[in-house]
């Protein structure tokens, strides 16, 4: 029982950069099947944006995990229709060109989801670096 509660707490398919997508549904233009198609673009997007020359700091498209989820009703959107977080690992040169490179990719995400949104739709992308470490074991 630990085991299968352990692996859905620590999914051993997550990887850092993660990004997740938060939205209101009534905010879409269509069903949504184009935002979550989406998902490659976006983890081409930052690992365009995010990556850097610090060893470990590296990216490719292949190591960014995107989840999306529909706002529910009791979460606090602030006026937005959909809300972008991204979780990165801290690394000097990646925080130094934090602020510009959020730019970038706010721009590029703003072109990707022009067509998926209505118009007149907020969208707020949010950039978190943080120091981590990475350990594997076996037991």
């Amino acid at each position: 029982m630990l085991d299968i509660r352990l692996k859905y707490l620590f999914k051993e398919d997550t990887f850092l950069p993660e990004v997740k997508v938060r939205f209101d549904a009534n905010a879409l233009q269509g069903a949504g099947g184009g935002l979550i198609s989406a998902s490659e673009a976006i983890s081409k997007i930052i690992a365009k944006e995010l990556d850097c020359s610090d060893v470990g700091g590296e990216l490719l498209p292949e190591h960014i995990d995107v989840a999306f989820e529909r706002f529910g009703n009791r979460d606090k959107t602030n006026g937005f229709s959909a809300i972008v977080t991204i979780a990165a690992n801290y690394f000097p040169n990646r925080e130094e060109r934090l602020s510009t490179k959020n730019s970038q990719a706010a721009n590029s995400i703003r072109r990707l989801f022009k067509p998926l949104f209505k118009k007149g739709s907020k969208i707020a992308i949010w950039t978190r670096l943080s120091p981590g470490a990475f350990t594997e074991f076996e037991i």
